[in-house]
């Protein structure tokens, strides 16, 4: 698919437990993780693998805006940064299949190695206008985008906020919020705020984060942050898609 190809509309995160194309693989460097919907634009369902210690670059941090030109520099079957709906639907797939007979335990470990307390940069980003709101999930040459109303005040993914679906599907790849707050309440034992810029009169760019848990109306929240600066300096999570596989 060529950069600059239009975001489509896709459903929301689906449920893959029981889904026989769902398989975990010890590899070298990490875990491959098989039937994930990678919720960036791209249809079907593929393998990626990621890195156990979840760290790209053995923890170097970069910008965010320079971990977006990270995969020009290398090889397109390097590991990369992920997008913000590629970390999702990853998270997502493990959690629903937390229970699995045969990786249960495996995904446990796997919960419990999460570097919580790390704030991660993804090449999804939006530049705010003066009039409209732009998304960009970058990956390699390719770039998603979909204009959709993002700026607003925060929200809980736990609250029925106006207009949260569809700015849930915009940054994260799908409209169902809670159940993006189920995925990583389940890994990181908090419920999530999504941090959203509020209208500006000039152009800006601010890219997509995770991590960084704060107070948040009076309570510990763990952060989707919409709202970080192109120069700040962040781990990046190793993710790699190796094929696709429906």
């Amino acid at each position: 698919m060529s950069p600059n190809t239009h975001y489509r509309e896709r459903s929301t995160l689906r449920a893959v437990r029981n889904d026989p194309q769902f398989k975990l693989v010890q590899s070298a460097n990490g875990y491959l993780v098989h039937g994930i919907p990678l919720q960036d634009g791209e249809d079907g369902k593929y393998v990626v693998e990621f890195v156990n210690s979840w760290k790209l670059d053995f923890g170097r941090p970069r910008t965010c805006r320079d971990w977006t030109s990270y995969m020009s520099e290398r090889d397109h079957k390097d590991f990369g940064p992920a997008t913000a709906p590629q970390l999702c639907a990853l998270i997502d797939t493990l959690e629903q299949n937390r229970k699995h007979p045969a990786y249960g335990q495996v995904i446990a470990g796997i919960r419990s190695s999460f570097p919580v307390s790390t704030q991660f940069a993804t090449t999804s980003f939006v530049q705010y206008l003066p009039s409209r709101e732009i998304v960009h999930h970058q990956h390699g040459s390719r770039d998603f985008k979909i204009e959709e109303h993002i700026a607003g005040a925060s929200a809980y993914l736990t609250e029925n906020a106006p207009n949260l679906g569809a700015k849930c599907k915009a940054l994260l790849g799908t409209r169902d919020a809670g159940r993006v707050n189920a995925a990583f309440k389940w890994l990181t034992d908090q419920d999530i705020a999504l941090m959203l810029r509020e209208k500006t009169p000039k152009y800006e760019t601010r890219f997509v984060t995770f991590g960084n848990r704060q107070v948040f109306e009076g309570a510990d929240h763990y952060m989707i942050d919409a709202d970080c600066a192109p120069a700040e300096k962040l781990n990046a999570i190793a993710f790699k898609i190796v094929d696709r596989i429906a």
